[in-house]
């Protein structure tokens, strides 16, 4: 079956002909985190629970790094074809989740991938991610183009947006390298949007891919939503997520404050993340993703592209936050 980069997917069918998905997981997330059990734990603490639009654990054996699932009857969803209705499920969910933290141990559950509990630990995910993608520079040509973006356009956006967070962060009263408490964080599947679910046939949403799964930051959960390459939400429908979710801004301290002041770095880290195609190794398994459609040099030019559009989009509005609600 059609899966991520990171995973083969196939569909099974037992003797009695129930059909069955199978997913075998690739290398460990980028902070070491092992993809199956987060998955497997988190999708199995939520069936107990009565969550219902999450895919159901059969199976699973470490030793051969694969489990098993329901199989889901659904279509994806185009990027551009979500609706109201939709995003109304979407932020549901969200706070199903929330609700389920609140009366979660701490210990029960894995950290999500790539949490960050503090602003220090931002500007670290941020410039470690960056100072990755400057090893290659010295490879050769093929990396000009990425080093005059890195040089001229990404360090001093990075320098200015954290100046500014930093400069936000005290006026409020806070400190950088403070650590929010467990009653700040929530559960998020963390690679969350449209791009990673199924409509059924009655039109109800399934989520899926909780490789990501854990404890999270809100503020991570929020922004990386709306700023996710893999949907073309409108703005009115991104002002509607956040509407929606204002049960969550009552209910976790210092959300509604520190989401404005964080939300521009979080645009900078998915300017790197489009640059992860210019690790070989990454570059190697999007390439067979494509098909043959594009050459490197097409893909590594595409996502040049939408880094330094993301980028520009980010320094243009770090200082305001888009999408309050009245």
């Amino acid at each position: 079956m059609e899966g991520g980069a990171n995973s083969e997917v196939f569909k099974l069918r037992a003797e009695g002909g129930e059909p069955y998905v199978a997913k075998f997981y690739g290398r460990p997330t980028a902070d070491g985190k092992d993809r199956m059990h987060s998955e497997v734990t988190g999708l199995s603490f939520l069936r107990k629970r009565g969550v219902t639009c999450v895919a159901h654990p059969v199976a699973w054996d470490q030793s051969e790094n694969c489990a098993i699932f329901e199989y889901i009857e659904g279509a994806r969803l185009r990027p551009d074809e979500a609706s109201a209705a939709d995003v109304d499920q979407a932020s549901s969910f969200l706070l199903e989740l929330s609700l389920l933290a609140d009366g979660a141990a701490h210990e029960e559950l894995p950290i999500a991938a790539e949490a960050c509990f503090s602003l220090d630990e931002l500007f670290d995910n941020v410039g470690g991610r960056l100072q990755k993608l400057r090893g290659l520079l010295e490879r050769g040509p093929k990396y000009a183009g990425l080093r005059r973006f890195l040089d001229q356009e990404f360090d001093p956006a990075f320098q200015m947006v954290s100046t500014w967070s930093a400069g936000r962060i005290a006026e409020l009263g806070d400190q950088p390298s403070r650590v929010i408490s467990q009653s700040e964080r929530t559960l998020s599947p963390s690679d969350f949007g449209f791009h990673n679910c199924l409509r059924r046939p009655d039109g109800r949403l399934t989520f899926v891919d909780f490789e990501y799964f854990g404890w999270d930051d809100p503020v991570k959960m929020v922004s990386d939503f709306l700023f996710h390459p893999g949907m073309s939400l409108t703005k009115d429908l991104k002002l509607r997520f956040v509407c929606n979710l204002r049960p969550l801004f009552e209910t976790r301290p210092g959300l509604e404050l520190r989401l404005p002041v964080l939300y521009p770095l979080f645009g900078l880290k998915w300017c790197l993340i489009f640059l992860n195609e210019f690790f070989p190794e990454t570059l190697a398994r999007r390439t067979g993703s494509y098909h043959g459609r594009l050459s490197e040099e097409e893909i590594l030019d595409s996502q040049l592209a939408k880094s330094v559009s993301m980028c520009r989009t980010v320094t243009s509005t770090y200082d305001s936050f888009p999408y309050w609600c009245d």
